[in-house]
């Protein structure tokens, strides 16, 4: 070969050699992070991760199940002293503002704030982002809330003669007489006087009962950021609302009464599916299994809880379930990408799809649960967003400071009373001793 050829072949791979440089695509860096959630969401969950994976190529999202129930915080607590804790979690576990207080949260407000526009802060409901601000700082965007509702058998109350009650919140002819009456002209019991089908049940949260007679737990100072938190179990109130509560039970026994399947002709307890529940004061959740339900022998309807006359609104529990964002997430621009994505109107609208419960945007609720729940159920469209809206705008969110840790102490001291082990006004007077001490040394821990 001449000099001239080959330092033109010399050339020539030298070329190609720079051409393949050129060519070569460098390789993208991709972050991980890690998604805690509960069982429940198990389905969305796994529709989150593959959309969000497939739209993200620098972004990829592992789902850690093993959150749900009151054990949660101590499950969270674990990942945290472990060096594990994820990036992003799911606000669920009963006392959900402990995660706040023991700083496992980040503060989102600059990146709510900087991405308000994208997110469409107006379309979520009312009160259900600000519900997880404190001292100024938003920790959590909504996923889900649910208020209360009375879920009742349309057919059973024609076949009564009553009337359908009011779906209004704001009416005064819904009260707890009222209900109570209902009840018993649809309660139905055989020969050894088990029953074969209830009136109603009761809520099973013993502040919802307490509202309804104008009770409270905490006073009014338990709520202010100053405040000392304390005890108002020990009113007139209160000892009305569980003396009904127990005449409910053991005297006209148009409600269940605690010791379950004991009561019912069958052994078991019975649903507003299967006709041996007449009424049933639930959360929204109720109407998922009825929407599920492969079969249906009965139309439903909804109403607000009851209420005294005397009591001058309507006021029952509204829960909101949210996304966390870990405070030592090494990723927070991830992390946060993932939660814009999870509070979309596409997601939630997924959401509603797979779990069967409200989503907390209004676009949302009247594109996916409000269409699938009116066809399912023959409820008016006007009719099942009044009621939700009514049960967001008449709720109480559980999700403050004074609540912290409060239920699995006070609930075993005022399930007593419906037990008949105490009198009304001696478990109170008890109960209301034994929380004044527990929420001063909660608090005390708070500070």
């Amino acid at each position: 070969m001449t000099n001239a050829g080959m330092r033109s072949s010399v050339l020539g791979a030298i070329a190609a050699c720079l051409l393949l440089v050129a060519t070569v695509v460098p390789v993208q860096a991709v972050t991980t992070i890690t998604v805690a959630y509960r069982a429940a969401e198990g389905p969305w969950l796994q529709w989150l991760q593959t959309e969000f994976n497939r739209r993200q190529a620098d972004v990829r999202v592992e789902i850690l199940p093993g959150l749900g129930g009151w054990g949660t915080v101590e499950v969270l607590a674990t990942w945290w002293v472990g060096g594990v804790f994820p990036d992003v979690f799911f606000g669920t576990g009963g006392d959900v503002q402990n995660y706040i207080l023991k700083g496992w949260t980040a503060d989102l407000s600059g990146l709510i704030e900087r991405d308000s526009r994208e997110l469409d802060i107006r379309d979520f409901f009312p009160g259900s982002i600000d519900v997880w601000k404190f001292d100024g700082k938003t920790h959590g965007l909504p996923i889900g809330i649910s208020g209360q509702t009375i879920l009742y058998n349309r057919n059973l109350l024609a076949e009564a003669g009553l009337p359908e009650p009011p779906n209004d919140w704001a009416t005064r002819n819904w009260s707890w007489n009222d209900m109570i009456t209902y009840g018993q002209k649809m309660t139905r019991r055989d020969s050894a006087g088990l029953v074969t089908r209830f009136g109603a049940t009761l809520r099973g949260r013993h502040n919802d009962l307490g509202w309804v007679f104008g009770g409270e737990q905490f006073t009014p100072e338990s709520y202010t950021a100053a405040g000392t938190w304390g005890s108002a179990l020990f009113s007139p109130e209160n000892i009305r609302a569980y003396e009904a509560a127990l005449d409910a039970m053991y005297a006209t026994r148009v409600v269940p009464d605690p010791s379950g399947g004991a009561q019912w002709a069958t052994g078991s307890a019975g649903s507003l599916l299967d006709g041996r529940l007449a009424m049933s004061w639930t959360g929204w959740w109720g109407l998922t299994p009825l929407v599920q339900a492969p079969h249906r022998s009965y139309l439903f309807g909804l109403a607000p809880p009851p209420k005294a006359p005397e009591v001058p609104n309507r006021k029952a529990t509204l829960y909101n379930d949210p996304w966390f964002m870990s405070s030592k997430t090494r990723h927070p621009d991830a992390a946060w990408a993932f939660i814009k994505f999870a509070v979309s109107p596409e997601a939630l609208g997924k959401y509603s799809e797979f779990t069967g419960m409200p989503p907390a945007r209004r676009s949302s609720f009247v594109k996916s649960y409000e269409l699938s729940f009116n066809k399912q159920l023959d409820l008016p469209p006007a009719v099942l967003l009044g009621s939700f809206m009514d049960s967001v705008n008449h709720g109480e969110y559980l999700h403050k400071a004074v609540h912290t840790g409060v239920e699995p102490f006070l609930n075993p001291l005022l399930d007593r009373i419906l037990r008949r082990e105490v009198a009304a006004q001696t478990g109170l007077e008890e109960a209301h001793r034994q929380l004044t001490r527990f929420l001063a040394e909660q608090q005390a821990l708070s500070d």
